[in-house]
C-alpha cells in the first residue's frame, strides 16, 4: 500500500471541564491501495462540525462513569476515518493518574495495555509472512526441534504457527500456574528468560489435541515472539518499532520492558499503587510477547482504525487474520483479533490487562470508527462492568452525534 500525506493539521485545545484536558488531534491521510473498508464507503458525517459536542458528551459520559465505577482514573480516545480516508483522532481523560501525589489523568499519559499488545505480534509475523519469512502452518518444531526442552513441550511436535497465534495449540497457560505467580511476586526486580516462561508448562498434559480446541494462553505468544526473533535476527521489540511504531506514528506506544517506565501512569490493584518510588513492583518484562506495550487510549485507537481499516497489511493477510478462528470461543478470535457482534454491528479488536490496569479496543467497520478505553486501576464488580460495555457506550455517543439523535 502506498500512502501519500498531502496535509497534517494539528490543534490542542485545552478545556476546564472537571479539570481534566481534552486533547484532539485531526490527522488528514491519503491512503491508495485495497483496503478492508473498500466496499464500504465511510459515512458521509461531519465530524470536525460535531467535534466539540462530541468531546463534551465522552468527557461527561467517562467523569460520571468514573465517580460510579470508582476507579482511579481512565482514558477514552477515538479515530475516525471518513470518505476520503482522513484520520480524526481525539481523547478524554478523567480522575488521578497518580493518586499519592495528586496527579491528575492527562491524554498523553501512558497506561499499560495488558494483551492488546498481542495485536502488534500477530502483525509483525503477518508482516514476515508477506515477506515470504514465515509460514502460518509451519510446524514450530522448525524453529525449537533440536532445543533441550521441546520434547516436553505439550502438543509441541504438532503445533503450527497458526495455532499459536489463535490459541489453538492446546497448551496450557504458564501465568496461570502458581509456581510462575510465587516466581513473578519473589522476583520482581529480575527480568526473565523468555524460555524459562515455557518451563512452567513443560511436562504438562495438553489441554485438547493441537488445532483442535481454543484456550487464550500467553504462552502461546511467548512461542510465536521467540519464532520472530529466530526469523528476524532482531528483538521483537526492534522489529515492532521497524514495521509498525515508527512508520504509523504511534509515538506514545512503547515496550513495557523495565522496571521504570517513562511517563506512565501508576495502577492500583485493591487500592495499593503498582509502581512505588518510581519503579514496579511487578515486572512488566515477564509480560513480553503476551502483552508488553504502554500507550495511551489515543494511540490504541488510531492503531486499531488503521489496522483493521485496512492500512497496515496486505488484504490477504488482513483476510488470514479474520477468518483464522477454530471452535467454541475460539471461533470469534483469528490471528490476534476479537471479533465480536456489537451494539454498532461487527467489532474488531483486544482487550488487555495487567495487575493494575485494563483496557479495551474496537474498531467498527460499519462507521469506520475506533474506539479504545485504558483504566489504571485492578479488576472489581464495577469496573468490570465499565470496561465490558465501555467501547460500545462511547462508540454510541460519537455515532448518535454523528447521525443526529
Amino acid at each position: 500500500m502506498i500512502t501519500v500525506a498531502i496535509s497534517v493539521t494539528s490543534y490542542y485545545t485545552e478545556m476546564d471541564i472537571m479539570n481534566n484536558r481534552i486533547a484532539v488531534v485531526l490527522l488528514l491521510t491519503v491512503s491508495f491501495g485495497s483496503a478492508v473498508q473498500a466496499q464500504t464507503p465511510a459515512p458521509k458525517f461531519e465530524l470536525p462540525k460535531n467535534l466539540p459536542r462530541i468531546l463534551s458528551r465522552l468527557q461527561t459520559h467517562l467523569d460520571h462513569a468514573r465517580a460510579t465505577a470508582k476507579f482511579s482514573g481512565a482514558q477514552v480516545g477515538f479515530t475516525w476515518i471518513d470518505s476520503e480516508t482522513r484520520y480524526y483522532s481525539g481523547s478524554v481523560a478523567s480522575g488521578m493518574s497518580d493518586v499519592e501525589h495528586a496527579a491528575p489523568m492527562k491524554n498523553s499519559d501512558r497506561l499499560l495495555a495488558g494483551s492488546i499488545g498481542k495485536t502488534f505480534v500477530a502483525v509483525v509475523a503477518l508482516k514476515l509472512v508477506e515477506q515470504g519469512k514465515l509460514n502460518l502452518d509451519e510446524k514450530i518444531s522448525t524453529w525449537f526441534g533440536n532445543e533441550s526442552w521441546f520434547s516436553r513441550l505439550p502438543n509441541g511436535k504438532d503445533i503450527t504457527v497458526r495455532m499459536l497465534l489463535n490459541h489453538s495449540s492446546g497448551i496450557p497457560n504458564h501465568v496461570e500456574t502458581p509456581a510462575f505467580e510465587k516466581a513473578l511476586l519473589k522476583s520482581a526486580s529480575r527480568d526473565v528468560g523468555y524460555a524459562e516462561l515455557i518451563g512452567y508448562v513443560l511436562n504438562k498434559k495438553p489441554l485438547f489435541p493441537a488445532g483442535q480446541g481454543y484456550t487464550y494462553t500467553d504462552t502461546n505468544y511467548i512461542l510465536a515472539g521467540m519464532i520472530i526473533e529466530k526469523i528476524s535476527g532482531k528483538t521483537l521489540y526492534a522489529l515492532t518499532d521497524e514495521l509498525i511504531l515508527k512508520p504509523y506514528k504511534l509515538q506514545r506506544t512503547i515496550p513495557s520492558n523495565a522496571l521504570v517506565l517513562p511517563e506512565v501512569s501508576n495502577g492500583y490493584v485493591d487500592g495499593k499503587p503498582v509502581i512505588v518510588n518510581g519503579r514496579f513492583t511487578i515486572n512488566p518484562q515477564w509480560e513480553w510477547a503476551g502483552g508488553g506495550f504502554a500507550s495511551t487510549a489515543e494511540d490504541l485507537s488510531r492503531w486499531a482504525a488503521m489496522l483493521y481499516g485496512g492500512e497496515v497489511l496486505a488484504q490477504k493477510s488482513l483476510d488470514e487474520m479474520f477468518k483464522s478462528t477454530t471452535t467454541g470461543e475460539g471461533a470469534n478470535y483469528g490471528l490476534g483479533v476479537m471479533m465480536t457482534n456489537s451494539n454498532w454491528g461487527k467489532a474488531y479488536g483486544h482487550d488487555g490487562e495487567f495487575p493494575g490496569y485494563l483496557s479495551e479496543m474496537r474498531y467498527y467497520p460499519r462507521f469506520h470508527l475506533a474506539i479504545a478505553v485504558m483504566v489504571n486501576s485492578d479488576e472489581t464488580p464495577e469496573v468490570n462492568r465499565f470496561v465490558s460495555t465501555a467501547a460500545d457506550d462511547f462508540a454510541g455517543d460519537i455515532i448518535k452525534e454523528l447521525i443526529g439523535r
